[in-house]
């Protein structure tokens, strides 16, 4: 195979297409969006181990893992039968989703790796959050008054310790 990592030809040839097969996803269905994320990220894993993404030239490389991330996370929808249920399910794996858009989002700098990596996550994250937030407002409408209050063990916490509230269901770390 000529792409060997040797030349820097290779690897700006192989983020260019990459760039173009990310923005093509714009375009796909969902699922065919998700299986060419993760068929991409088959391809081009090891070029995270090229020199190049050593020096921060293969950002696309970079954020296809975490776009791979994102289509296996949003794969599953995020519910539960309960307000508390949903909570669990997103402290325990929801948060991963946002986490992974983050990540990706952070890897690019040029305005066309922004763009594919925008398309990439519109594909993919779009419809999950829209999901997610129309079944957290079903449950929060539907629960008593009672479960939509934290859970008082929260405020009960060690000296020193800081708590931050992020709305949008977020769990980041900050």
């Amino acid at each position: 195979e000529r792409r060997s990592g040797a030349w820097p030809q290779d690897n700006e040839e192989a983020e260019g297409e990459l760039c173009q097969q990310l923005l093509q996803l714009g375009r796909v269905s969902l699922q065919d969006a998700r299986a060419a994320i993760l068929n991409l990220e088959e391809q081009h894993a090891r070029r995270r181990a090229w020199v190049w993404a050593q020096l921060d030239q293969a950002p696309l490389a970079t954020a296809l893992q975490h776009l791979a991330g994102l289509a296996r996370e949003t794969e599953q929808a995020l519910g539960g039968g309960t307000l508390p249920e949903m909570v669990d399910a997103y402290t325990d794996r929801g948060w991963k989703a946002d986490a992974a858009v983050l990540d990706a989002l952070a890897a690019v700098d040029r305005v066309d790796d922004v763009a594919a990596v925008k398309a990439a996550v519109s594909t993919l994250y779009r419809p999950w959050l829209d999901d997610t937030t129309r079944t957290f407002q079903t449950l929060a409408l539907s629960s008593e008054p009672q479960a939509l209050r934290p859970d008082a063990s929260i405020l009960d916490v060690p000296k020193g310790t800081c708590i931050l509230f992020s709305d949008a269901l977020r769990f980041d770390a900050a």
